[in-house]
């Protein structure tokens, strides 16, 4: 099974951060954050937000989702192959190699592909999915989820945020990295 994955918001904390960031911390704001773009939810400048992603995206200490660290590495020995599919820049590569090295540990193959974005400025992860032949997706973007649902044969995961709470015949809500493992283990591998 391949498998690939998103990385901020469905491996790293990294909306935590930005809402700190912000000075605006706090579960219950979090929650109430029910678009992707961060300035439309909580009526900030989008050009302060932007300097804000831009500072997080470039930090080397983003904590990782509750139970990445135990469930990641269960997930990948379900796979031959793991990806990353993010659209951080390529000067944080170290970084996200890094970052998964340290759950997945030495010996432990993975691949990271930076996307490009479409013109409407939605990431274009259909054809690096295409390209893996990818069985299972992760993705906690709306848009970017149904995308690749649409125009691809993968399965797609829908990483449960407050931003993507709505349906789509073709995603399957996920609401942890355990959950992903047992879903994984019910389509009997």
């Amino acid at each position: 099974m391949r498998i690939g994955s998103d990385l901020d918001s469905c491996i790293l904390d990294t909306a935590t951060i930005i809402l700190e960031k912000l000075g605006k911390p706090g579960k219950r704001l979090y929650n109430s954050i029910s678009r992707y773009n961060i300035e439309e939810s909580l009526n900030i400048p989008m050009n302060i937000v932007e300097k804000v992603i831009e500072y997080v995206l470039n930090l080397e200490d983003i904590p990782y989702l509750l139970d990445v660290e135990k469930y990641l590495p269960r997930v990948y020995s379900l796979c031959e192959e793991f990806s990353i599919i993010t659209l951080r820049k390529t000067k944080m590569l170290r970084i996200i190699h890094q970052y998964i090295k340290n759950i997945l540990g030495d010996g432990n193959e993975f691949r990271i592909y930076l996307c490009n974005r479409y013109n409407n400025g939605n990431p274009n992860k259909v054809d690096i999915v295409k390209k893996l032949d990818l069985d299972i997706f992760i993705e906690d973007r709306f848009s970017t989820a149904v995308d690749v649902a649409e125009n691809t044969s993968c399965k797609v995961f829908l990483f449960d945020q407050p931003w993507n709470r709505r349906d789509h015949h073709g995603l399957t809500r996920v609401y942890s990295w355990q959950d992903i493992y047992n879903k994984l283990i019910e389509m009997g591998n």
